[in-house]
């Protein structure tokens, strides 16, 4: 949503002038001399990447700390199953029992 946000006005700005006119400017222009609100973009872009890498930095960290946790009860005579809900062997059982 970001990226979007921050590309629009680019792309706006690309529509309202021909191609070779930009084209030519932008040959002849440095890097310095951009808009300041496509620098503020470029700005909080790179602010708002570094808060997500830092908090999904600290989401593994945390997922770390969880599994050093005791669980609180003792976990070696714990009986577990799992069930299969295909469609397939579903089918097969409609079949053979009666509607009522």
């Amino acid at each position: 949503m970001v990226t979007f946000i921050c590309g629009l006005f680019p792309a706006i700005r690309g529509t309202r002038s021909s191609l070779a006119g930009s084209l030519a400017q932008t040959s002849r222009s440095q890097v310095s001399g951009r808009n300041p609100v496509q620098w503020l973009l470029v700005g909080v872009q790179v602010a708002l990447a570094v808060t997500l890498l830092a908090g999904a930095g600290l989401l593994l960290r945390s997922f770390q700390e969880l599994g050093r946790v005791s669980r609180g009860f003792d976990s070696s005579h714990i009986l577990t199953f799992q069930l299969s809900m295909n469609y397939g062997e579903t089918g097969d059982l409609k079949k053979t029992s009666p509607v009522h």
